[in-house]
């Protein structure tokens, strides 16, 4: 039996990856930032006030040195602050400022809309049984890597 490319769940999920990657470098040019800035300032948001940089790297699945220039970058745009902890001067804390809220506030409204608009391409059904899928094939492989 001869598989095709085509037919390899890993490379139909990498084609996926790129296709949403583009789209979502497309939708978030506007708002200068990329989609992994997007990423970092959902997590700091998620994270409560703030966080450690060593904790957003770890969460982000990124290394510490990537994850240093990317505070930097939204640093320099003003929508985070970084403050040096009072008990270990080797960390840094990262939160929101009030534009990086605002900013983040205007994107995931546009990120939902959007979102909406191209589920409703596709019934709730199958899109909760792909959700499912996905999230069995991570679990499955998580605990095959660990």
């Amino acid at each position: 039996m001869v598989i095709k490319l085509n037919d390899l769940l890993p490379y139909k999920i990498k084609v996926l990856d790129s296709l949403i990657r583009k789209k979502s470098i497309i939708m978030l040019k506007p708002y200068g930032v990329a989609p992994e800035q997007y990423g970092i300032l959902k997590l700091i948001k998620e994270g409560a006030t703030s966080l450690k940089a060593s904790d957003l790297a770890e969460l982000a699945g990124k290394d510490k040195s990537t994850i240093t220039r990317m505070i930097n970058s939204l640093h320099s745009k003003s929508l985070i602050t970084k403050t040096i902890s009072k008990k270990d001067k080797r960390i840094s804390i990262v939160s929101l400022t009030d534009s990086g809220k605002r900013l983040l506030k205007e994107i995931d409204e546009y990120v939902c809309q959007n979102f909406e608009d191209s589920q409703s391409l596709h019934n709730a059904n199958e899109l909760e049984i792909f959700n499912r899928v996905l999230d069995e094939i991570i679990k499955n492989l998580q605990g095959e890597l660990l």
